[in-house]
Order: structure tokens, then sequence, then C-alpha cells
């Protein structure tokens, strides 16, 4: 359900719970009927709505410059737990969103979360999604009990796998991200779109990738040194590789204006630094 905020949208701020809400169960009259069409094998869990309880939102997504590379995306939120009761507390084993018969937290590290924001034809947009990696309880004698929660985009999960001794074959650099990808130890299962890549790797001679390479620095040396493309998560928690750029000079694609027409700005700033000014000569023999 979206909550209004004022002067900026309706939106709707979703925490994964871990409860397998159709899922497949053996010897329950309902949900153990073979060939199920609403409770499937694996199931999907559900998602708790904890935006009237939110106090702040915090999102960064991005680059600072043009020519920074992509970081992971992060997101940090606030809980009132006092107004809430005590529900937001992962501890709280009378929370309804505590899973009382696996004795664990609903409300725990690496659940999904969700940030959407509805547009005026109630079409939602996702404006983060990834996962929680932190929860901070915050208690105040007299005063407000409140949760933090931080969060980071499926970079982050990508950033804690390491590569077992890898020796790949001649691909060009989006081939050999999507190798990556697949790899045993990686198994990344989330949406891609990644590009075919303008670059060939490997065409010289056989090389081998170490063991224990972080598979993001790995991505994100294929991309900074080879590349130069784009390598990000999407605010829909796609993995993207993007070639690099050619043709640039095209026309506007949005019109900033001041008198109430085309797409309406609050302030106007300019940033003329030295590491935006690139200049690169290369001479072939």
């Amino acid at each position: 359900m979206a909550t209004a905020i004022v002067q900026s949208g309706n939106y709707a701020l979703l925490i994964d719970t871990g409860f397998i809400q159709d899922g497949f169960t053996l010897n329950d009259s309902t949900k153990g009927v073979l060939n199920n069409a609403q409770y499937v094998l694996d199931g999907t869990t559900e998602f708790a709505d904890v935006t009237s309880g939110t106090t702040q939102i915090n999102v960064k997504r991005g680059r600072r410059d043009v020519g920074d590379q992509f970081s992971a995306g992060t997101m940090s939120f606030t809980l009132n737990d006092t107004a809430a009761n005590g529900v937001f507390n992962p501890f709280d084993t009378a929370s309804p969103y505590y899973d009382t018969d696996q004795s664990k937290p609903g409300l725990a590290p690496m659940r999904e979360v969700q940030l959407i924001r509805y547009t005026a034809a109630n079409v939602a947009e996702l404006l983060f999604n990834g996962y929680v990696v932190n929860y901070d309880y915050n208690f105040a004698l007299g005063g407000l009990d409140t949760v933090t929660v931080y969060c980071a985009d499926q970079f982050y999960l990508l950033a804690q796998t390491y590569l077992d001794e890898y020796n790949p074959s001649a691909q060009t650099s989006g081939q050999r991200i999507t190798s990556v990808l697949a790899l045993p130890e990686v198994d990344y299962t989330g949406p891609t779109s990644i590009a075919t890549g303008t670059v060939d790797l490997g065409h010289d001679s056989a090389y081998t990738v170490p063991e224990g390479t972080n598979v993001l620095q790995y991505l994100s040396q294929i991309n900074d040194t080879a590349e130069f493309g784009r390598l990000f998560m999407s605010r829909a928690g796609v993995l993207t590789f993007q070639n690099r750029i050619g043709n640039t000079l095209s026309g506007s694609v949005v019109n900033f204006h001041d008198d109430g027409t085309n797409t309406p700005y609050d302030t106007v700033g300019i940033t003329f630094e030295a590491d935006s000014v690139v200049n690169r000569a290369v001479v072939g023999a």
C-alpha cells in the first residue's frame, strides 16, 4: 500500500520478511496438492510494507563525476519502533515479522528491500532494489526507540564473492562478464543486461585469473582497463554493462524550464573541475 509523502508523491518501502507465502507443503490438504498452480515448489517470500513507520530515507546511486566509475548503490532508512509498539525489533518474538516456526527474525540482514514510487497513473517504479546489510537498534530511555537499516544493491553480493582459479577463453568484454557471472562459485541469478562489448580479451595469449580474485573487482577491471563503458546496477536491480560511448552529439532528451513548462527544477549549479577535463592522444605505428 502506497504512503503519500507531502509534495513528493506516493511511496512504498518494502522489506522481505522471509516468510514463504505460496510454497508447496507436504501433507497439507491445500498446499500439498501436486501440480498446484498457487502453491509452487520454491514459493515466494512475503514483503512487509514499513513506509508508515519510516521517519527518513536516504538513497545514493550513480557517480559523482563523469570520469568516475559506478560504485554500489546504498540506501538507509530509520524506523520509529516506539510508535510501532516494538514490532521493528528483529528479536521481538511477539512481532508479526518474527518467524516463530523457525525461531528466527523475519527482519534480518540479507533480506531483499525495495523502495517504490508511484506515478500519477499509479504505476510502480523502483527507485532502489537491494539487500539489508545491517540493522542498528537504538534504545532511548524515556524517548523514541528507532531502528536504522542500511542497505546495498547487488554489487555488495559480488563484492563478497571470490573466484576459483579461472582460465578464460578469447572473448569480447561483454562475453567475459557473462562467463564470469555464470561460474559455479559466482552463480549470479539476478537479472542482467549485458552488451556484447567492443574489445577483444585474451585473443593474444592464454592467461590465468588467480584464485581468490574478487568478482566485482575483476568485472570492474574488464570495464575500466579495456572497454571504458559503463558497468552499474540499475535502480531496479538489473546488472547492466554498456559498450563504450560512440557519437554523443545529439539533440537534448529533456528540457528544464522555470516558467511552468517542460521539466521544472529547483536549483542550478555549475561544476568546473580539473578531474572532469580529459585529454587523450593515441598514436599508432
